[in-house]
């Protein structure tokens, strides 16, 4: 793996659909915090397909185009905490406004 690898707790892909262009597809991660800090979360830079994503046992491996690499484990695509599915349901609408069509994929 090239570039920075990145293991989100929780997660979603995202398939986002541009008007007039083809879809592309992101991920959407998200990291439990503490008290102090608060959860976070980050957008992948994407990928033309889900083609790419490699399955070991219960840990998926996605490349992305920027050449980093995330890594998450199947039962995480239902852990995004309150916050993080706030940001979510924001970036959904906010795609609404771009003239794209911004929706939740479920991974097989």
């Amino acid at each position: 793996m090239s570039g920075r690898v990145h293991r989100p707790e929780g997660w979603k892909i995202i398939k986002i659909t541009p008007e007039g262009k083809p879809s592309f597809f992101k991920v959407f991660g998200s990291w439990r915090g503490g008290f102090a800090d608060g959860d976070s979360w980050r957008m992948s830079s994407g990928a033309d397909s889900m083609d790419t994503i490699e399955e070991k046992d219960e840990e998926l491996t996605w490349p992305q185009s920027s050449g980093s690499t995330y890594v998450f484990y199947k039962g995480g695509q239902d852990r995004l905490g309150h916050y993080c599915e706030g940001v979510l349901k924001a970036v959904i609408e906010n795609g609404e406004k771009q003239n794209c069509v911004v929706e939740v994929v479920e991974y097989k």
